[in-house]
């Protein structure tokens, strides 16, 4: 079921270094994937198989920070899509479907915004919305909240928070790992597979220290409703019911902003609804790929 992507790099207009992987089948439907936070590119593993089974090739990059990818002083959402357009120019794709993960969403949205003319589908999975958005908070996990709190109040104080879990991998995904919902958790216990990839992808995700987490909270709590705006394209939407880290509310809010939005809830799934629930969103994909929607 799972495999390890292939990892390369490129080299930005502006010298930065960029790191990426590709996985699932060589010649299939090309989907970019944004990962989550902290995350990497190493996230595709689970379901590699699954994604070539179905015909699709995942473009995972990595944003700056994570991974092999050099950080960025002043990152914003306009740079990422910059960025994504001169990774799918050097691969030769003129158009991908998106798929965006937890707060990789709001990276798929932006690309969405930004590259509408060469994104035919946006498909976010356990998606963040702005954290101004109505209930937002409503169910989320304490800690969650608290980090956002200070990335909203002192970005200092929050790197000088996060620096020594930097430093620290295994204590970082088992401190996800506790708040997760009792599904997530019981997922877990059945796939020790799944537990060994997630442990993997923060250590590569963390692997130049807090920078890409502290990059993406700058990021996030800033006003980035306006990137709702002009999205046309088909978009899926997934949810767990039971999400504790993105609650329900959030996939509220991006279902009544995006018109042309399909909601897909699962009663008894929760964060980890990517892993739990991806041969259902590869099927879906792949059903309308057929259907030429």
């Amino acid at each position: 079921m799972n495999r390890m992507p292939t990892f390369d790099r490129i080299q930005l207009a502006d010298g930065r270094n960029l790191s990426y992987s590709l996985s699932g089948a060589p010649r299939g439907r090309p989907v970019l994937y944004c990962h989550g936070m902290p995350g990497s590119a190493y996230e595709v593993a689970w379901g590699a198989c699954a994604a070539e089974l179905n015909a699709v090739s995942l473009i995972a990059p990595e944003r700056p920070g994570y991974g092999g990818s050099e950080a960025h002083p002043a990152y914003s959402f306009e740079r990422w899509a910059e960025d994504v357009a001169f990774l799918l120019d050097h691969l030769g794709i003129p158009c991908v479907d998106v798929l965006g993960y937890s707060a990789g969403g709001a990276f798929a949205i932006a690309t969405a915004h930004k590259l509408s003319k060469r994104v035919r589908r946006l498909i976010l999975v356990s998606s963040v919305a702005p954290y101004d958005s109505p209930g937002c908070f409503e169910g989320m996990s304490v800690s969650n909240q608290e980090m956002i709190r200070l990335a909203r109040q002192d970005l200092v104080q929050l790197e000088s928070a996060i620096a020594p879990l930097a430093t620290m991998p295994e204590q970082m995904t088992a401190h996800f790992i506790q708040g997760l919902a009792a599904c997530d958790q019981s997922l877990l216990s059945s796939q020790p597979e799944l537990c060994e990839i997630l442990g993997k992808n923060t250590q590569r995700a963390l692997q130049q220290g807090g920078a890409g987490l502290i990059s993406d909270l700058a990021l996030l709590v800033t006003d980035w409703a306006y990137l709702l705006s002009g999205i046309a394209m088909p978009v899926a939407l997934w949810q767990g019911e039971k999400d504790h880290s993105v609650p329900p509310a959030m996939t509220s809010f991006l279902s009544k902003q995006l018109p042309t939005a399909e909601l897909h809830s699962m009663p008894e799934a929760g964060h980890l609804l990517r892993f739990s629930h991806w041969e259902e969103i590869l099927r879906q994909l792949s059903d309308q790929t057929q259907a030429g929607s």
